[in-house]
């Protein structure tokens, strides 16, 4: 097979209902839409930081319950 280097590295595209955990990299299926979610960080955390802002990533479950976690200790 001919293919060049980027393109082995290329992650494959997300379908529009996935999203790929920040942390560690998985797909995963949205439960929630992005106003829930900013909503939900408002909520925890006040004001948004520029970060989040801009970047529109997001967690999975599992890591933003360690993040959690880490965060109340």
């Amino acid at each position: 097979m001919n293919s060049s280097h980027s393109e082995k590295n290329q992650m494959p595209k997300l379908t529009s209902n996935e999203f790929r955990c920040k942390h560690c990299g998985g797909v995963f299926e949205e439960e929630w839409t992005a106003e829930k979610a900013l909503a939900e960080y408002r909520k925890i955390f006040g004001k948004l930081p520029d970060a989040i802002k801009k970047d529109k990533e997001a967690l999975c479950d599992d890591c933003y319950k360690k993040l959690m976690i880490k965060i109340s200790q």
